[in-house]
């Protein structure tokens, strides 16, 4: 057999590999990848040892199932420009005790003619996809903890979760006060005053306790409706009016696709 034919030799065990990174999914042109022409993968499709899930995206058939599965065959089907992103980011990144009932992704402006899911909502942005704002969880790309901060918050959702997710991400070393601050940046006054109450001038605000040594209270300088959640917790649920409520509920269990631009 020639190196030609070799080459176009379908490798089983290098897509099982990228299917096992991936909950048992795989794309066609990951599959074209590891050598399975189109025909071959039809023929795999119509044997049963491949389920066609949707027009591009596979599963292998023996594969156990996973508890995110939906979320990451969603995300699949847009990949790679795509992320996981707002609500559904959180999720994965243990911040804040949301659970979303539908799967949050962004991408690219450019891409804002995208077909509607089912399940799915999806967020344009301009701003670049890549870098220390992505980070990898169970084989997904998502926005990454400072980002995916800043983004929940300009979305309007409850400032608490907010709250609750940033003072999280700082405990466990996911993100700094620098990163929050940048990320924030042209997100709009309410954003950047929301953000600025978490971390302070001088340095992380904790709330519901005191002050750290030489830091300032940033309560003077914002707006009166943000006073409050800067000295008193227990006055974040009042501000609801102004948010998303948080949602609970199983990730992806229901409704049509929305598209949101971001700034």
């Amino acid at each position: 057999m020639d190196d030609t034919a070799a080459a176009t030799r379908p490798d089983h065990e290098s897509l099982f590999a990228i299917a096992t990174e991936q909950a048992g999914y795989f794309t066609t042109a990951q599959a074209r990848t590891s050598g399975f022409s189109s025909p071959l993968i039809t023929h795999h499709a119509k044997s049963g040892r491949f389920v066609r899930i949707a027009r591009g995206l596979y599963r292998l058939r023996d594969y156990p199932s996973s508890p995110r599965e939906e979320l990451l065959a969603a995300w699949l089907r847009l990949a790679p420009e795509a992320v996981v992103s707002h609500e559904s980011a959180l999720e994965l990144l243990g911040l804040s005790d949301i659970i979303p009932n539908l799967i949050h992704l962004s991408v690219p402006r450019t891409r804002r003619k995208l077909s509607r899911r089912s399940g799915v909502v999806l967020h344009t942005t301009t701003r670049p996809l890549d870098g220390s704002d992505v980070v990898v969880r169970d084989g997904m790309r998502l926005s990454g903890p400072a980002r995916t901060i800043a983004d929940v918050a300009e979305a309007g959702v409850a400032p608490e979760q907010v709250v609750r997710a940033a003072q999280q991400a700082i405990d466990r070393g996911l993100t700094t006060p620098s990163r929050l601050r940048e990320a924030a940046q042209g997100r709009g006054r309410r954003v950047e005053q929301l953000i600025e109450i978490l971390v302070g001038q001088a340095g992380e605000v904790r709330l519901g306790g005191s002050l750290p040594p030489g830091a300032r209270d940033p309560a003077p300088r914002l707006e009166p409706r943000w006073r409050r959640v800067a000295r008193s917790p227990a006055q974040i649920g009042r501000l609801r009016s102004t948010a998303r409520p948080a949602v609970r509920g199983r990730s992806g269990s229901m409704g049509a696709e929305q598209i949101r631009p971001e700034r």
